[in-house]
């Protein structure tokens, strides 16, 4: 998908300028950040939500045209309805695309929690994959302490990522 016009080089990207893809979050379309990185829309699976952009940007490069991609750290949540009001984390996986930049997809985690969302705490880039490293929730975990680590292979295929199995670490 297509977000707009890119730089030689994605560390060049203005981050707060650049639209992205909601569907992480199941917003359809492009969504489009204010100064502060948030935007309210409407998810197919949540209704009224906040995407938020974050402040993490990883690169690397996983086609081996020696040019980085970029993975940029983003949320949903239902925008303070409730306490625990995290629905989703995600990299939204950019690239080069002609002259162009493009959105290959997110990054979510694929780790099962227990009782909260699973965080994303890191990406790792090599040739034809990126691997997330995943913090879960055990049934016995206090809120500000997930015990779980897993990580995840995602292929690159092309233009689309997909994600492997977890693997408990």
């Amino acid at each position: 998908m297509l977000v707009g016009p890119a730089p030689a080089d994605l560390h060049d990207v203005d981050w707060s300028k650049t639209p992205v893809p909601g569907e992480f979050c199941g917003v359809p379309g492009l969504v489009t950040l204010d100064a502060e990185g948030n935007a309210t829309a409407t998810s197919r699976t949540w209704g009224a939500v906040r995407i938020r952009r974050g402040t993490k940007v990883a690169y690397g490069d996983t086609d081996g045209d020696q040019r980085d991609e970029a993975a940029v750290y983003m949320g949903c949540d239902d925008n303070g309805s409730t306490m625990n009001g995290q629905l989703v984390a995600a990299y939204v996986v950019f690239t080069h695309q002609g002259n162009g930049l493009a959105a290959l997809g997110a990054i979510t985690p694929q780790q099962k929690s227990a009782l909260y969302i699973t965080a994303l705490v890191g990406l790792e880039f090599a040739p034809g994959r990126i691997t997330a490293h995943e913090r879960w929730y055990r049934q016995t975990d206090a809120h500000c302490c997930p015990s779980g680590n897993a990580d995840t292979v995602w292929t690159r295929e092309g233009d689309s990522l997909t994600p492997g199995a977890p693997r408990v670490v």
